[in-house]
């Protein structure tokens, strides 16, 4: 291997850095030929070498000279040298590197060859070597080792220790080498070996071994079985463990702490410490450091005599050998006493731009990332497109640095790896340099000369001397001022004409010469030119402000321009002269209008701040649409009178420039709200179809007639979004129902829509309040005396049949929404309305209508349509109301639908919750000039039950159920839209009341609700298990098979089946010769022993669940009565009559589905809800049965859970997921709607 010349260059200039000391330390291991070349790599340039070491006979050294054409390690980062001893890491340098450096420089004009023979000899193998051990006399291993104390040894760590039984692992590290130092145990004696053949290796690590016994001489009994039995024995009786059985395995681990062996608990033990060591190291480690934290202490801390004491500054590395910039660091340091500003001791480098100690400092904190990314540029090798770059960096930093001094240094050791010292800063200042030529005539010849203007200072190139050094970036002038030009153009035209420093032509050469070299030139720089060349002239046209884009692969290139005249444009950002070919006239630039052309396009977008040296700004295409900065750029460039060419001239580009344009009117007609919309952009108008459809989908543009992209406004898309969601296009207008005034309201604008707003601030005062609407006297024939919130509801119902509107009234169960609708019937029925009232409502409530109008309204005639009915429509105009179910007008609804009735109920309207159902359609067919629907529980499990009920109350509120799904019921289920709730929330607030027991009656008893857990028994436990297990992994695969929706039947049959277990093991299929129960236990528990005297209800959804209580209740002789589906309306009557009026009938048991809403139970004052329905709100009407008016006692409810079950789950899940229903009615929701395939599966976990 031969070295080159670079090579040669490199390794005397390191050794023309080392300090003298070290040299000469190298120099005599050099000719004391203690230096050994051992290694040698010609591809990679590395040579390694072993040199004669004191603590150990020698050190390995490493030479690498793959990068010596760049050999400035101050500058680079690296060493070309290293080496294994201590002194070299803490100092960089050492005698070793030194001695191997000379070793190379000696051989620079021949071969460097390897010796034939090696000085460095192997002595006799040390490894493996036997010693002898006694376990129980630790001394006589120590012993045995003193033969280590002549070894010599080096500082060794230990990082890990593997133990298994009678062997020992010690991986150890001296940062050099990676040792693995094996004990192996035998009866009498031990065997240790090393990983390394090396006997100076391998005696450092019986020194370390050595000192390590001396330290801890027990510490190989962990690794004797016998050992560590002993140790668990004591560990164990020390805390009074004695009983405990099993291995030291089972409940200890041996692991390294620090640097050393210790014995932790484990598994049931784990976390067992011994109590005195445990509180001392508290008190050190923990409480002092939180009494410390209490007291103010820290902040001591923060209070140093340096806090800003030092001054900032910045110094540029300069690389002399190749002319280059090599770094550029913050630097601090204090002041004298005749210059405190400057920097003159106690100098250091910054890398924290939050350094306390820091002067306040103007823009400190910007340049330390700036710093940071223009020194990663500068140590990779640089071509003409990273030389753009840098001096984009270069000039932020000398701007955002203006305020701080500057300084060179010159090249050394000290500066990369330790302080600087102040006798090597030189304080310079940055000034700006300009390259310009000056054309002038002599006798017979034209003379062209570039020169460099700095501070009104000519210096022509051909007289540059070595006062004016140029470097890459910048010129260095008199050692004092760092001189730095505008753009990157002028620097590299500078080098070009280094060689080229005059320029002769002739008066026959001009006209070439201005062709191919002046007017090009004059295009980026100013040329002077001396009186009588050329004519130089001012415009006298207005200048025009121009601004060209165009793109350059991923980037969109901005040029700004002055126009002064036809074919002749000044570009501010080039420097050029503005030339006049056609007319050879030189004219002088407005420099104040280009000036501020060129600020006002850099205040458009925070990049520009920094950019502008090649002749043009730039941004990334993401860039240019983020936020699509360029609609709003373009406009303003329009206003401040620029025009903007080649934007449709790029190819990725594909958006109109244009701002849209949005026309939107409203008129109010008989029955809807007509809005038109038009939206525009320049001259393409968008259809209301494609604009429609591009806001349906979410997107927030639109593809245009020309192929272009229109950015539909930010602040439009919800109101187009609302607007379409709530209204029916026809052609080219959109009509809105008249009960969405409030969304028309939000809309219209308040000086184009003022009649409108007028029309609908009338509606809004009636609505807005109860008080402000107009109260109605009670019907004079009502047998009752409503209570206040009643009559609000009957002065909103009578507001709702006014404007001919719908409503649902939807109070809490027990309010009496019943008899709000009675009186609204005598109202009607006083105003000698011929047609008749029809109530439709479940089957079990007709009774409970029956005797409410009985009691409330005896004057009223009515018919119940079921079980006898009629075949003639004129036979129902013969009563007040008609009261008929469901199944009913299902049956006969050719019949009904062609009657006109005055006003239909639908009762319990959860009933036409299902869109899809026939009762549903049924209903919807039923006409009337008002509809009221009266629920408790308007939303049971999803949304798109309320779409139901309004659009029987109100048709076409929702326009069609797909728009409602796809704007309301799919985004709300997905979760994250609180803006689509408050929205739905307010459309439908008009046409809903909805008050609580809570909130209306006061006087109201106490209501108590908590849950009762159930222990399972064995026998229950097992059956559940077994169950659970089966069904899990039976869903686990459908699921992945058939996914979420195909697996909705399997699901609920697997939850109705866990759900049954927790009732009895009677209920599902079993082989248990005994069945369990609970929940049977525990509630027969509760009514032979807890409730006293006071009367119970019992329900559940399983009808068997309630037989088997029975059968308990009748062993135990407790009265009770019995209530389920089966049972028919006039038995139903019976029996609730039996339950309020007899006390020795002190249970009622009742199917949750069957008496779950029209009874009347105020007798009860405690409440057993056996097995937790999925929703909620069914559970509450069961409450609700005795918690109602008439109430006088406390209520008690209880709902019955097993724990560790399905039940407990589904509880879990409901709080999660009743809010949504909250926010638009104020019930709560099923979950069985909402859950995933994660939750689903997490039920059977």
């Amino acid at each position: 291997m031969k070295l080159s010349r670079q090579e040669i260059n490199c390794l005397e200039e390191e050794l023309r850095l080392l300090d003298p000391t070290i040299y000469q330390r190298g120099e005599q291991l050099f000719r004391n030929d203690d230096c050994e070349l051992v290694s040698v790599n010609t591809h990679n340039r590395e040579l390694n070498f072993f040199v004669k070491g004191n603590i150990q006979p020698h050190y390995e050294v490493k030479i690498n000279l793959e990068e010596a054409s760049q050999f400035q390690r101050g500058f680079l980062g690296k060493e070309v040298g290293s080496c294994e001893c201590i002194y070299f890491e803490d100092n960089g340098e050492c005698k070793h590197t030194a001695a191997a450096m000379l070793y190379l420089s000696a051989q620079k004009k021949g071969n460097i060859r390897l010796p034939q023979t090696s000085k460095v000899k192997s002595e006799n193998p040390l490894s493996p070597m036997e010693i002898a051990f006694d376990p129980d006399a630790p001394n006589v291993l120590l012993s045995n080792l003193e033969f280590i104390k002549n070894y010599r040894g080096w500082h060794c760590k230990v990082e890990d220790v593997k133990i298994s039984t009678n062997r020992l692992v010690y991986l150890l590290t001296d940062y050099s080498h990676h040792y693995e130092l094996t004990i192996q145990i035998h009866k009498d004696n031990i065997t240790l070996s090393c990983n390394y053949q090396k006997d100076i290796l391998i005696k450092n690590a019986l020194v370390w071994f050595y000192q390590r016994m001396k330290q801890s001489s027990k510490e190989l009994n962990y690794a004797i079985p016998a050992k560590r039995a002993k140790i668990m024995e004591y560990v164990l009786a020390e805390h009074g463990l004695e009983e405990l059985t099993g291995s030291f395995e089972d409940y200890f681990e041996i692991n390294l702490s620090g640097d050393l062996l210790n014995v932790y608990p484990k598994g049931r033990l784990e976390g067992l410490f011994n109590t005195s060591p445990l509180i001392e190291s508290m008190d050190k480690e923990l409480f002092s450091a939180l009494n410390s934290m209490s007291s103010g202490e820290q902040l001591l801390n923060h209070t140093s005599s340096d806090t800003g004491t030092y001054n900032a500054g910045i110094a540029f590395f300069i690389n002399n050998y190749s002319s280059k910039l090599s770094c550029i660091k913050a630097i601090k340091g204090k002041g004298t006493k005749r210059a405190p500003e400057e920097l003159k001791t106690k100098l250091d480098w910054v890398y924290d731009p939050e350094d306390a100690s820091l002067a306040p400092t103007t823009g400190i904190k910007e340049l330390i990332p700036q710093l940071t990314s223009m020194n990663k540029l500068l140590a990779k090798s640089n071509d003409d497109n990273t030389l753009i770059t840098l001096h984009e960096k270069f000039l932020a930093i000398l701007s955002i640095g203006k305020e701080l001094p500057f300084h060179l240094l010159a090249p050394s050791v000290h500066y990369y790896n330790y302080k600087p010292r102040p006798k090597d800063l030189q304080k310079i200042t940055a000034v700006t340099a300009n390259l310009q030529f000056n054309l002038s005539r002599e006798e017979f010849t034209y003379l062209l000369r570039p020169y460099i203007l700095v501070e009104n200072e000519r210096f022509f190139v051909d007289e540059l001397d070595e006062q004016c050094v140029i470097y890459d970036l910048f010129l260095l002038i008199h050692q004092k001022r760092l001189a730095y030009f505008p753009t990157p153009k002028e620097h590299k035209a500078l080098l070009y004409f280094l060689s080229t420093p005059i320029i002769r032509f002739t008066e026959k050469d001009r006209p070439e010469m201005e062709r191919g070299l002046i007017h090009r030139l004059a295009k980026d720089f100013k040329v002077n030119y001396e009186a009588g060349i050329i004519e130089i002239d001012e415009p006298t046209e207005k200048p025009q402000r121009h601004l060209y884009i165009s793109e350059m692969g991923n980037f969109v290139l901005f040029r700004p321009a002055v126009r002064y005249k036809e074919g002749l444009l000044s570009y501010p950002l080039e420097n050029g002269t503005l030339i006049d070919h056609e007319n050879n006239k030189v004219y002088l630039p407005d420099l104040e209008e280009e000036e501020q052309l060129v600020q006002d396009i850099q205040k458009m977008h925070p990049a520009f701040a920094h950019k502008g040296l090649q002749g043009f700004f730039y941004l990334s295409f993401d860039q240019f649409m983020d936020n699509y900065w360029f609609l709003d750029a373009f406009e303003k460039l329009k206003e401040s009178g620029v025009r903007v060419f080649g934007l449709d001239q790029l190819k990725g580009f594909k958006f109109s420039p244009h701002p849209a344009q949005v026309d939107f009117n409203l008129d109010t007609k008989p029955d809807w709200f007509e809005a038109n919309l038009e939206v525009a952009f320049g001259n393409n108008k968008v259809k209301l179809k494609d604009l429609k459809k591009a806001v349906e989908s979410g997107q927030n543009y639109i593809e245009l007639s020309d192929g272009s992209i229109g950015i539909l406004p930010e602040k439009w898309m919800e109101k187009f979004a609302k607007l379409f969601r709530s209204s029916l296009q026809d052609k080219n207008t959109l009509k809105v129902a008249k009960t969405h005034f409030s969304l028309v309201d939000e809309l219209a604008d308040p000086e184009q829509h003022k009649a409108l707003l007028q029309e609908i601030a009338e509606k809004k005062a009636r609505l807005a309040s109860f008080k402000e609407i107009e109260n109605t006297p009670p019907p004079k024939k009502l047998n009752a005396q409503l209570r206040h919130y009643q009559q609000e509801g009957l002065n909103w119902l009578n507001f709702l049949k006014d404007y001919g509107w719908g409503g649902i009234l939807a109070d809490d169960m027990g309010l009496g929404k019943t008899l709000q609708l009675i009186s609204l019937i005598c109202q009607i029925k006083e105003g000698k309305k011929s047609a008749p009232v029809l109530v439709v409502a479940p089957t079990t409530l007709l009774f409970n209508w029956k005797n409410e109008l009985d009691k409330f309204a005896p004057h009223l005639d009515y018919f119940i349509h079921h079980g006898q009915r009629y075949d003639d429509p004129a036979e129902f105009k013969k009563h007040d109301v008609v009261l008929t179910s469901y199944g009913v007008v299902i049956n006969d609804i050719e019949l009904l639908k062609n009657i006109r009735f005055q006003l239909i109920v639908a009762d319990e309207s959860q009933a036409i919750k299902n869109v899809s159902s026939r009762r549903h359609r049924a209903l919807t067919q039923l006409k009337s000039p008002l509809k009221i629907a009266l629920s408790g529980t308007p939303i049971e499990n999803n949304i798109a039950e309320l779409f139901a009920q309004m659009n029987f109350v109100n048709p076409g509120f929702f326009t069609t159920f797909a728009a409602f799904k796809r704007d309301y019921a799919n985004p709300l289920k997905k979760g994250d839209q609180s803006h689509l709730a408050v929205e739905l929330r307010k459309k439908v607030a008009p046409f809903i009341l909805r008050r609580t027991k809570e909130e209306v009656l006061t006087e109201l008893p106490d209501k108590t609700e908590e849950y009762l857990y159930c222990e399972m028994g064995a026998v229950q436990r097992k059956l559940y298990d077994a169950y659970r297990n089966e069904y899990r992994d039976f869903l686990r695969g459908k699921l992945e098979e058939d996914g979420e929706d195909n697996t909705n039947f399997y699901v609920l049959e697997g939850l109705t089946r866990l759900r049954q277990i927790c009732d009895s093991t009677a209920l599902v299929k079993n082989g248990e010769p005994v069945q369990e129960s609970a929940k049977i236990n525990l509630l027969l528990e509760h009514i032979l022993e807890k409730t006293g005297k006071h009367k119970i209800l019992i329900f559940s959804q399983f009808v068997k669940m309630l037989e088997l209580i029975t059968d308990k209740l009748q062993e135990e002789n407790v009265n009770y009565t019995y209530l389920d589906g089966k049972t028919s309306l006039k038995e139903r009557e019976k029996r609730v009559k039996i339950f309020q009026e007899n006390e020795e009938n002190r249970v009622f048991l009742i199917s949750l589905k069957a008496g779950g809403t029209g009874l009347n139970l105020t007798a009860a004052d405690y409440v057993y809800i056996v097995d937790p329905w999925w929703n909620p709100a069914t559970e509450n009407q069961a409450i609700d049965r005795c918690y109602r008016m008439g109430q006088k006692k406390n209520v008690f409810a209880y709902r019955m859970v097993c724990k560790n079950t399905v039940e407990e789950k589904i509880l879990h899940l409901q709080e999660a997921k009743m809010k949504l229903s909250k926010d638009i009615i104020g019930e709560g929701s099923s979950i069985l709607s909402t859950l995933t395939k994660d939750s689903l599966l997490e039920l059977f976990s």
